[in-house]
């Protein structure tokens, strides 16, 4: 929220007022920088516990929730240290940008699966797609933020970084077999939980259709 303002302050032509703007503006990222690091390195020493959810959220899906919270509060935070650090390099640094994308859609499609199983209703049968879905979402933003820390050039910044994102260690974990087996157990059996998933997608009944084909095999 203060980049705009410096580079407004840079660009300002009368020399006072252009001090007085880029020492407001830099006050305000520090105190912002130091808040999201604090944000970060509090949610991640206490597992996300304290991080905000939905209020009409039921109680097992409040801590994908929390967890959510927590991973972007981490995200925040290294993104900031990455600018602080390469400035406009950042973008030709395109692995390093490349893992921040990975991070933001890990979030983006995690929050669409938290939205997509409260507009169903909290189908039961939905609950291990949730689960699943979180726990690899999770563990593989852990994969990609470990990935920022470990090519991030200042290094200095990396190690107070890793303090702040991983405090008690990598702790992720991708889904374990039996939820996938829950999984693929719902996706192949016809039924109520099955016609959801293929909502809104392509399925015949025609026998002499490829799709219809599948469908009748199974």
């Amino acid at each position: 929220p203060w980049l705009l303002k410096e580079m407004e302050a840079a660009a300002e032509t009368d020399r006072r007022t252009a001090v007085r703007a880029m020492d407001r503006a830099l006050g305000g990222h520090i105190r912002h920088l130091l808040a999201n690091l604090s944000r970060a390195a509090f949610h991640n020493l206490t597992g996300g516990w304290f991080a905000s959810a939905p209020k009409t959220a039921s109680g097992e899906m409040r801590h994908w929730y929390r967890q959510l919270t927590r991973a972007s509060a981490s995200f925040a935070i290294a993104a900031d240290f990455a600018f602080l650090s390469l400035g406009g390099m950042l973008k030709r640094k395109e692995k390093l940008s490349g893992r921040f994308a990975d991070v933001l859609a890990e979030l983006y499609m995690s929050s669409c699966v938290l939205k997509r199983f409260e507009d169903d209703g909290r189908p039961d049968a939905d609950r291990a797609f949730v689960h699943w879905n979180l726990q690899r979402s999770l563990w593989r933003i852990q994969g990609a933020l470990q990935g920022i820390l470990q090519n991030l050039p200042a290094r200095p910044l990396a190690w107070v970084l890793r303090l702040a994102l991983f405090p008690l260690g990598r702790r992720r974990l991708p889904p374990a077999d039996d939820l996938g087996h829950k999984v693929a157990r719902v996706m192949l059996e016809p039924g109520e939980a099955r016609d959801r998933l293929c909502r809104g997608a392509y399925v015949c009944m025609d026998k002499d259709d490829v799709t219809g084909r599948l469908e009748h095999a199974l």
